[in-house]
């Protein structure tokens, strides 16, 4: 399944750690094409059905097991390493606002969460709610990816030694993403969707 929907991709300069650089791009391309078909999805949608309430349950544990886990402790990584690094004011900015992000971010998900519970529930003014905060979590999510890709990674690219660069990959899990590489059966409605918008475009 190729990666789709980039927000934009940082160069790997030779000598450095293409690697983790190219995996972090990879990983902002997969999830920002599957944003893309959330948010289709949502606009084709007059109603929240079945299938449709099913996919975004599988779109929240996916974002909680594999960006959240996995994909920001790789960003943090490399901003442990970044801030030793004799960093300008405006520098410093850049990488103390990608943490802020990702505790924002990771907050907004869970409200995602509670909002399908309530529709599930069928609440009064669940789905208002939930629009509202599907569409404040895009916006907050893709600004994050294109403002990382533009700013974070260049900086780290030019800043971090090639010791730092082994630091960070020998502290990289053993863990591959769920939908697109081991392909988890409990994300097959996400995978089966993925691949159906992939296949129209």
């Amino acid at each position: 399944m190729a990666p789709e929907g980039s927000s934009g991709t940082a160069g790997a300069k030779s000598g450095s750690s293409p690697t983790m650089m190219d995996r972090l791009t990879v990983d902002h391309r997969r999830l920002a094409f599957m944003l893309d078909v959330l948010e289709t999805r949502l606009a084709d949608s007059g109603e929240l059905d079945a299938d449709l309430l099913v996919l975004l349950d599988c779109l929240i544990d996916y974002i909680r097991e594999y960006p959240q886990t996995v994909h920001h402790p790789r960003e943090e990584r490399i901003t442990e390493r970044l801030v030793d690094k004799g960093l300008t004011p405006g520098e410093r900015v850049v990488v103390e606002l990608t943490m802020t992000q990702h505790v924002d971010l990771s907050a907004a998900t869970d409200k995602l969460g509670r909002d399908v519970t309530a529709l599930l529930a069928r609440e009064a003014d669940a789905m208002p709610v939930f629009v509202t905060d599907v569409r404040r979590y895009l916006e907050l999510q893709r600004e994050h990816m294109r403002r990382e890709e533009q700013q974070l990674f260049p900086l780290a690219m030019r800043l971090l030694t090639d010791a730092d660069w082994n630091e960070v990959e020998a502290a990289e899990p053993n863990t591959t993403d769920p939908v697109y590489e081991s392909r988890q059966d409990r994300y097959r409605a996400l995978m089966d969707y993925v691949v159906d918008a992939h296949t129209a475009r």
